[in-house]
């Protein structure tokens, strides 16, 4: 299956999860896992910058739109889409984002998958709830709601990711 296909066919499915999903259960006010930072995380790591964020910006404003809070997932993803490069490079190194590729955990390793992806997820999660609440009065409901949900998401992220990997056939 072409690439291109499988990441129309990615954007789509999470952002289905995400919106009849994820957005309609209510397990508390602390957990709210965000499946659609899949799109922005599994994206080839040799992506020009413009067109990361670009892509990054379209799926929040499909967010935006589907879920009915405007501005709030465009500010989020795109600047988690913006630091990506960086924590790219941090990461998972220089000579792996020099190969390519889709960064998952099969590709890059377990660890350098988790903190590659953990650090997206707290820019994400800081930023959604940062705009969300806008109001230093409630620092401490912010704080835990950032926490849980950035955890929540991983382990949302982990499943996608191991779903999204293409399996080779065995060789024997």
């Amino acid at each position: 299956m072409p690439r291109i296909l499988q990441y129309i066919l990615l954007f789509l499915g999470v952002s289905v999860l995400q919106i009849f999903l994820l957005d309609n259960l209510q397990w508390s006010l602390y957990l709210h896992p965000f499946a659609y930072l899949a799109f922005v995380l599994l994206l080839p790591m040799e992506i020009k910058g413009y067109l990361l964020l670009l892509l990054a910006a379209g799926m929040g404003c499909t967010m935006d739109f589907l879920s009915g809070i405007p501005g709030v997932n465009t500010a989020a993803v795109t600047a988690m889409a913006f630091c990506r490069p960086t924590l790219l490079q941090v990461f998972v190194g220089k000579e792996l984002v020099g190969d390519g590729g889709v960064p998952n955990a099969a590709r890059i390793g377990t660890g350098k998958f988790l903190r590659y992806a953990t650090g997206l997820t707290l820019i994400h999660a800081l930023v959604f709830y940062t705009l969300e609440t806008l109001s230093a009065h409630q620092l401490a409901f912010t704080f835990l709601r950032i926490l849980s949900s950035t955890a929540s998401t991983l382990v949302v992220l982990w499943c996608i990711q191991l779903l999204f990997v293409n399996r080779k056939p065995s060789s024997r």
